[in-house]
């Protein structure tokens, strides 16, 4: 039973880490070009 919540969780929290890391990516890009 962990195992299937933990497979149903894993997917979201992967999107929600590669939106951190990108808009992050932006901010750190901009701050050096801006």
């Amino acid at each position: 039973a962990e195992n299937a919540i933990f497979t149903q969780i894993l997917p979201q929290l992967g999107i929600l880490l590669l939106m951190g890391t990108v808009f992050f990516l932006i901010a750190v890009w901009r701050f050096k070009f801006e």
